[in-house]
């Protein structure tokens, strides 16, 4: 395998690309030539809602923390799920701009497990440092949110 390091030989088959990555959950291994082909420009809605806003009239920055709450019933004790906010480009693309990924029992604190109690009334509040970023003007904005 490490002939082409060594020896100079031809990189083998499995290593074409430069950069090898496993998609999260699916325990499936995908290659890309770089990081920025790895960008998935489209948004899984399998087992999810989405929610996208009208688009802004002008640019805006966004930074500092997005934050917010779900209020839900479940059959369930507990649960992960995610909630991603995202930028819509002028070509239907989707950039994330900030993934939040949490265990319901742990949310609030994550060293004391609260489990849901099913078929209960419950809401899970969160927020999300959001790294500084631009969304152009006219380009609505994205938020998904997924249970897994």
């Amino acid at each position: 395998m490490v002939r082409h390091v060594l020896k100079g030989k031809p990189k083998p088959v499995l290593l074409k690309d430069e950069v090898n990555y496993e998609v999260t959950g699916a325990n499936v291994w995908k290659r890309a030539p770089s990081l920025a082909a790895m960008l998935d420009t489209a948004v899984d809605a399998w087992n999810a809602i989405e929610f996208v806003s009208d688009p802004f009239p002008a640019p805006i920055e966004m930074s500092g923390l997005f934050s917010g709450h779900v209020d839900f019933l479940t059959n369930k004790k507990d649960f992960d799920f995610e909630i991603d906010l995202y930028e819509v480009t002028p070509k239907g693309e989707y950039i994330q701009l900030a993934p939040y990924w949490s265990r319901a029992s742990y949310l609030g604190n994550r060293s004391l497990r609260r489990l849901l109690t099913p078929g209960k009334r419950a809401r899970l509040d969160f927020q999300r440092a959001v790294n500084e970023s631009t969304a152009r003007g006219g380009q609505p904005s994205g938020c998904a949110a997924q249970r897994h």
